[in-house]
């Protein structure tokens, strides 16, 4: 087991393909981190219980388990866990659907057509071909470029599919259905997000919360905006109360129907099992 100091820069990293794999753990590294590496699902979970990283991130398009089934499995060993999706430009579809399973943001592969990805490291390639640690051909063939994750402001064509991620997950989770109102994506579209994408799933998850009328206006996510429906009721509590009453509502509802039965309710819920005990254990929420 690593000791807290290490956990605490601890990145798991899991992709197939070993050059894509040996590039993005030296730029890691080259940031200060501890990079562990995984060529597939299993032997990333296998890593994945030994260290308990706080950050893991993965391909989407693997052999065998795939990154979203990865997500799904290391969520219900450690909902905390922060996981980044790496994507193909082809994959944005998959890469939307990932927020569904509780993925904290994903980045892209640049792509040139011969290598496919476009390496990210500070360090001389010259040296590491010297010391037999990157391939020649390689070098040849990849634009050198600074491994970041692009700010939401910067991928606007982003925003709607990501939005509809964010609706569809937490009306599920609380048990209720909300569209977006008029004038809601103008604003978003609009906006910077210096928060970037934790930002607009807290404005999201705030007007899923505070919908009065089926939809998410201004004044359920922008303060003194002047915009219609919602708020009132909940004038007067902080937005984890909000939250904290909105989900409890939900749970409650939900067991009365399955009348009872925690797994069937933590299956409608879209949650683990465990991770719905949790939740009840947190609201102090006790069921036969």
């Amino acid at each position: 087991m690593t000791d807290e100091k290490e956990k605490k820069w601890s990145i798991l990293l899991v992709d197939d393909e070993e050059d894509i794999r040996d590039v993005l753990s030296l730029s890691i590294a080259d940031m200060g981190f501890a990079v562990y590496a995984a060529e597939n699902g299993e032997q990333a979970i296998g890593i994945f219980r030994q260290i308990d990283p706080p950050i893991v991130m993965t391909d989407i398009k693997m052999p065998g388990m795939d990154g979203i089934e990865l997500l799904q499995k290391l969520k219900r060993e450690n909902p905390d866990t922060e996981v980044v999706m790496i994507t193909g430009h082809g994959d944005m579809d998959l890469a939307i659907k990932s927020l569904k399973f509780e993925a904290t943001d994903f980045i892209t592969k640049p792509i040139n057509v011969d290598a496919r990805i476009i390496a990210a490291t500070n360090q001389n390639l010259r040296t590491l071909i010297e010391e037999k640690r990157f391939r020649e051909d390689l070098y040849y063939r990849l634009n050198v470029a600074r491994f970041e994750l692009p700010p939401l402001r910067e991928r606007k064509e982003d925003i709607p599919p990501i939005v509809e991620s964010f609706l569809e997950k937490y009306g599920k989770k609380m048990g209720r259905r909300a569209s977006i109102g008029p004038g809601v994506m103008d604003y978003l579209l609009s906006y910077d997000f210096p928060g970037n994408i934790r930002e607009l799933e807290n404005m999201i998850e705030q007007g899923v919360a505070l919908a009065q009328d089926g939809q998410v206006h201004l004044s359920d996510i922008v303060p003194n905006s002047n915009g219609n429906g919602g708020g009132m009721r909940h004038a007067h509590q902080s937005l984890a109360e909000i939250v904290r009453e909105t989900e409890r509502e939900a749970i409650v509802r939900v067991l009365r129907q399955v009348e009872g039965n925690k797994e069937r309710a933590a299956d409608l819920l879209g949650l683990s099992p465990t991770t719905l005990w949790r939740k009840m254990k947190r609201l102090r929420l006790e069921w036969p």
